[in-house]
């Protein structure tokens, strides 16, 4: 029943035509397979987006869960079909996945360093307060103990940090992170624009010896490092950043949801929304 990927465009549409006269004839959408996968789930792993919509449109169960707990979200999610997830997520497919499964859509997206997918989920309001399975990391903390290149790594912290991720606390443990935020950037060899933006959104965690050159003697870019710890360290805030930083906080840490109606210069809204905080 399902197209192959390599189809031609009139050909997917054939099939597509073809599962709807299938439907039409009364198939049970609900139907499970050896796995305990519906047709919805099978469409949603290969990324056939006209299947899951007319499967939708069937009645199918946008929340049925597989013998291992996954929806049909969350498949398309591992599977990284981007055209899947949004359609799903648009008909109404909770982003939060099941509770049968340890993962959320979210944390794949994360663990596959998805830019894209992770933001679809979490304009349609996935909850960035995530732990992994194992229960011992947060997603920064994640992202910031794990090979990534510097661009992706800072494009999905952000992600989350705008969204209300907290930068230093795993929700699970109801604890801090045993590593700061600053420290792991740093000894992870996280670009500089990382550290910025960490300090921006806030992180005032400086529980390690920044005056001790052996954690900085491993980057090629030390002085850099060392400088600006050293001045962000010793010395107070501006008043600007005092007050973005109040705001974001009196805003549950949400300013693209809350910023835009506020009767506020563009300049001041892009400041709140900390659009001056990029990858360099």
């Amino acid at each position: 029943m399902c197209a192959d990927l390599c189809d031609p465009p009139h050909a997917v549409q054939c099939h597509v035509d073809g599962l709807g006269e299938y439907l039409k004839a009364g198939v049970d959408v609900h139907a499970v397979n050896f796995l305990g996968q519906t047709a919805l789930h099978q469409a949603a792993s290969i990324g056939a987006s006209g299947y899951v919509g007319l499967l939708i449109d069937a009645g199918a169960d946008l929340e049925v869960t597989d013998r291992k707990g996954q929806t049909p979200l969350y498949i398309a999610v591992f599977n990284r079909h981007y055209d899947a997830v949004k359609l799903l997520l648009e008909r109404g497919a909770d982003p939060e996945g099941s509770q049968k499964n340890l993962n959320t859509p979210l944390c794949i997206a994360i663990m596959y360093k998805d830019v894209e997918i992770l933001k679809l989920l979490l304009e349609y309001n996935a909850s960035p307060v995530v732990t992994f399975s194992n229960g011992r990391v947060c997603a920064v903390d994640f992202l910031l103990s794990t090979a990534i290149d510097g661009g992706t790594c800072f494009d999905l912290i952000k992600l989350l940090l705008l969204h209300g991720c907290d930068i230093d606390y795993n929700p699970r443990t109801c604890r801090r992170m045993a590593m700061s935020p600053m420290f792991a950037c740093i000894f992870f060899l996280k670009p500089m624009a990382v550290l910025l933006m960490l300090y921006e959104f806030g992180c005032q965690r400086w529980d390690f010896n920044w005056r001790d050159n052996r954690l900085y003697d491993r980057r090629e870019d030390n002085e850099t490092f060392k400088a600006f710890v050293s001045q962000k360290a010793a010395s107070p805030r501006t008043l600007m950043s005092i007050c973005r930083l109040q705001l974001y906080r009196t805003f549950q840490k949400r300013p693209l949801k809350f910023v835009d109606p506020l009767p506020l210069p563009p300049t001041v809204k892009d400041y709140l929304k900390f659009e001056d905080v990029r990858f360099f």
